[in-house]
């Protein structure tokens, strides 16, 4: 005997007799299934589909709305720059083209003030001179010559390279982030960025010496500042065409580059 199911349809005219095997059964509950999840996946697959495609206008708008702002952006610096080439034009028309920058009386009045005490040293070194008797006059230029010649290591460190024909300077090695200190008193003349030396820093001793200092990692001095021996100007770096952090170190003597190693010990 077959094993299946019997399914009877009585209508008011007929009655109808179905045996269905129960493998078909089970054939139509697996395809039932298998229909039920791809209705499934097939909605998930468009709730996706939606979601992203709502994602995507979002996108699109903002899109264009940054757009119409950069746009806006770029209306408004052809209006400044339209604007500073009319301001030119009236300055060069009133002749204000050269004007002061805004007065700054605190500014002003530090300058007066290091200028006033500059002028007092100056005055009390002429007194201390000008009432010397001749032996304590050369005493005391000898002392001042020495304040500012650069004698003395700028830095902790040791030497990798010398003073030759093609290498107007020493290399001091030393770690990143070593000191840097002024050998003697002067003024700051020159703050940059080369190429070759990295940052550079150039410091004016009075009249007679110059020195040059390359690769710093750090400069903490700027065009103008009076310099003290013993203050600090920068760190070793390894900025430019650098091999290795060190300071590359250059002394020159009434305009021509002369060999470190004849100041980086004190004489005597």
């Amino acid at each position: 005997m077959k094993k299946g199911y019997e399914i009877i349809i009585v209508s008011r005219k007929k009655v109808i007799n179905r045996f269905i095997p129960s493998w078909l059964l089970k054939l139509f509950i697996v395809l039932g299934i298998i229909t039920t999840v791809i209705v499934i996946a097939a909605f998930y697959t468009h709730y996706e589909y939606i979601k992203t495609e709502k994602k995507l206008r979002y996108v699109m708008k903002e899109n264009k709305r940054l757009k119409e702002e950069n746009a806006k952006i770029v209306l408004l610096e052809r209006k400044l720059e339209k604007l500073s080439e009319f301001r030119k034009k009236v300055e060069n028309m009133l002749g204000v083209q050269n004007a002061p920058p805004p007065f700054n009386i605190d500014k002003l009045a530090s300058k007066v003030n290091t200028k006033n005490q500059k002028e007092q040293e100056v005055k009390s070194n002429n007194i201390k001179l000008s009432g010397a008797n001749p032996i304590e006059q050369e005493i005391i230029k000898a002392e001042r010559a020495n304040v500012y010649t650069p004698y003395g290591m700028p830095v902790k460190g040791y030497i990798t390279r010398g003073f030759t024909a093609s290498h107007k300077a020493v290399d001091i090695a030393a770690q990143t982030g070593t000191p840097i200190i002024a050998p003697a008193n002067g003024i700051v003349i020159r703050v940059t960025y080369n190429k070759r030396f990295g940052n550079l820093v150039v410091i004016s001793h009075g009249d007679i010496f110059k020195t040059v200092y390359g690769h710093l990692e750090k400069v903490f001095v700027k065009p103008g500042d009076i310099i003290k021996k013993g203050d600090l100007i920068g760190l070793v770096g390894n900025t430019g065409l650098s091999t290795g952090p060190h300071l590359h170190y250059e002394i020159w003597k009434n305009g021509k580059p002369v060999n470190p190693m004849n100041y980086l010990k004190f004489p005597g």
